[in-house]
């Protein structure tokens, strides 16, 4: 009794088998380009957290009860390597956006006689949205005067301090390649175990 398998279930699973090679090229390179993706820092948004109510008026981060130092400040919108911070155009409220290689211990945003607090750690790239001035005495929601955000230059895990910080966007584009290579091994793998096959 003849056990060889005939062409066609040869072939059927020779397909079969195609298919799974592309799947998995195609999951593990879609997983590379997340990885390029994140490498060159793109933010998450994230809405802000309950505040901390803190009286009077914050000028610095120990004021705000906020570990590291100013990283970012402003009356309005401002900006600078460590990030941006975006008033809305009825001075309300604020959005905050902390690149890649820093992370901010928190954002204190004063307005009126007192000052809310946001508390971190918030590591970048992030964006922090809808932060806002606490009520005034009269119960009403005053314009920001200003705000600042704490923090440091994030450390990599496992990595010196070098000052940059720009470490992690490279071990990010580093996953992502070797994920891409991966899928491209199961190409092969899989190329091969046909001509094996044929």
């Amino acid at each position: 009794m003849n056990t060889r398998p005939s062409n066609s279930e040869q072939q059927g699973k020779q397909h079969a088998m195609r298919r799974a090679a592309l799947a998995a090229t195609a999951v593990l390179a879609s997983g590379g380009a997340m990885s390029l993706a994140l490498g060159v820092g793109v933010a998450a948004a994230a809405p802000a957290p309950p505040p901390r109510l803190v009286s009077g008026n914050v000028a610095n981060c120990a004021q705000a009860g906020l570990a590291g130092s100013v990283i970012l400040e402003g009356v309005g919108d401002a900006s600078n390597a460590a990030g941006s911070g975006d008033v809305s155009d009825d001075g309300l409220f604020l959005d905050v956006t902390i690149n890649a290689g820093f992370t901010a211990t928190g954002v204190a945003v004063k307005g009126g006689p007192n000052t809310n607090v946001y508390d971190g750690p918030f590591v970048g790239p992030t964006s922090i949205e809808g932060m806002r001035a606490p009520n005034n005495e009269g119960g009403q929601q005053p314009t920001i005067s200003h705000w600042l955000v704490c923090g440091q230059p994030t450390v990599p895990t496992g990595a010196p301090r070098t000052g940059g910080g720009g470490s992690q966007g490279l071990n990010m584009l580093g996953a992502g390649a070797l994920a891409v290579a991966a899928g491209g091994a199961v190409t092969l793998l899989v190329l091969r175990r046909r001509r094996a096959l044929g």
